[in-house]
């Protein structure tokens, strides 16, 4: 496909969705909106986005073992987020594992498990600031519970990260035997998921990073994004 075609099939649709979300505004209450907003926080807000995404980039590229550079993984999250926000169950994490493996030097598994791995990393993250919060504010039971659940699986993900780091053959092999239940996965492909090739220290850098970006500047953001709103 011609790349005039692809850009007039991503207005075609830009121009749809934004069709189905306008139909039923308030012209003149969202113009009263824009009039009295407050750009210099609106351009703060989207620069931490970019930021925080570029970080996001950044941790993935980490994780591959540089075979996504930066801007491959910044271009292929925004990607991600689009189909999160359009399509349910999350399948925004499964088209950018696909479309990363297609670069050179990467294959689907190995770029589906990395994804998996910085989701744990973004979990942990969130539960340290939550556990912050929870020591700081007065929040609501279910809040506190839900809280507590994040950490549980948390510390079981951290668990099974340090099972991996101590004893990384056996972790390979039970990584394969799951990975090859997944449809279309070669046992080649499932192990060029190789965990002793990721650079923990710096992706779960890149996390608290990210996160501490956003939590501060958001507020309540964190958990959207964590949702992928």
């Amino acid at each position: 496909m011609k790349r005039w075609q692809t850009l007039l099939i991503g207005l075609a649709m830009s121009a749809f969705f934004l069709f189905l979300a306008l139909r039923r505004a308030n012209p003149a209450a969202m113009l009263e909106a824009f009039r009295t907003a407050r750009y210099g926080f609106a351009a703060l807000t989207f620069g931490l986005i970019v930021l925080t995404v570029l970080l996001r980039g950044l941790r993935w590229s980490v994780l591959t073992q540089r075979c996504l550079s930066t801007m491959d993984g910044f271009w292929l999250f925004n990607i991600g987020f689009l189909v999160n926000n359009v399509l349910p169950a999350r399948l925004g994490e499964f088209v950018r594992a696909v479309l990363a493996g297609r670069r050179q030097g990467m294959h689907f598994t190995s770029a589906l498990s990395s994804i998996v791995v910085e989701r744990l990393f973004d979990m942990v993250s969130v539960v340290v600031l939550i556990g912050l919060v929870l020591i700081a504010l007065p929040l609501p039971e279910w809040a506190t519970t839900a809280g507590a659940a994040m950490g549980a699986i948390a510390l079981a993900g951290i668990a099974v990260l340090a099972y991996t780091v101590r004893h990384p053959d056996g972790a390979l092999k039970a990584g394969v035997r799951l990975l090859m239940l997944l449809p279309r996965v070669t046992q080649e492909g499932a192990l060029s998921c190789n965990p002793s090739r990721w650079g923990w220290e710096g992706s779960l850098t890149c996390a608290r990073l990210g996160w501490g970006w956003v939590f501060p500047s958001s507020r309540g953001c964190f958990l959207a994004s964590l949702l992928g709103c």
